[in-house]
């Protein structure tokens, strides 16, 4: 495990040249991992690893990876500019998501807003039937009127609603 971390920490590694770690019972899977992590830098270049736990195939794997300079620096470079394109490409993915979510959220209001004014239109069909009412319905029609008011209360709220993330897409795109 400790070769694996050490290993993981060749990845960001500018500085370091030499590298002892002679008798710390690596073994195989250690060393394949420190193997792999030289690969890709261009920086290490003598590790000393005599007296682990490694066989002589995976001790031979690092002097070869050790001596292919050319190579590694050509895949540390490599390397280098991968995660500027990943990071590309995850905030292009990230931002079409938005997209949708608020594409979502504006059809959503939209539904929301096409009810509130057919429930408003129905109450305000029963106020005008209620209008001829006598005296005992006039409380009826009074909460209808408030009913009226609180649904023009909500149409202007979604209207708002709607403006503000139309407003927030335009300037996204």
């Amino acid at each position: 495990e400790g070769a694996k971390c050490l290993a993981k920490s060749f990845q960001s590694n500018s500085t370091l040249n030499v590298v002892w770690i002679h008798e710390n019972k690596i073994g195989d899977d250690g060393a394949q991992a420190l193997a792999e992590a030289l690969e890709d830098n261009d920086t290490i270049e003598s590790m000393f690893v005599l007296g682990n736990s490694m066989s002589k195939k995976e001790e031979n794997g690092i002097k070869a990876i050790l001596a292919d300079v050319n190579g590694r620096k050509k895949r540390a470079n490599e390397e280098k500019e991968k995660p500027k394109a990943l990071v590309v490409e995850v905030e292009s993915a990230e931002k079409d998501e938005k997209l949708s979510l608020n594409e979502e959220e504006i059809e959503k209001v939209k539904a929301d807003l096409v009810e509130s004014r057919k429930k408003t239109e129905v109450a305000k069909a029963e106020v005008a039937t209620a209008a001829s009412a006598s005296p005992s319905q006039e409380e009826e029609m009074a909460a209808l009127r408030s009913e009226v008011a609180v649904k023009d209360e909500e149409i202007a709220a979604l209207k708002s609603a709607f403006k503000n993330q139309m407003t927030a897409k335009d300037e996204e795109i």
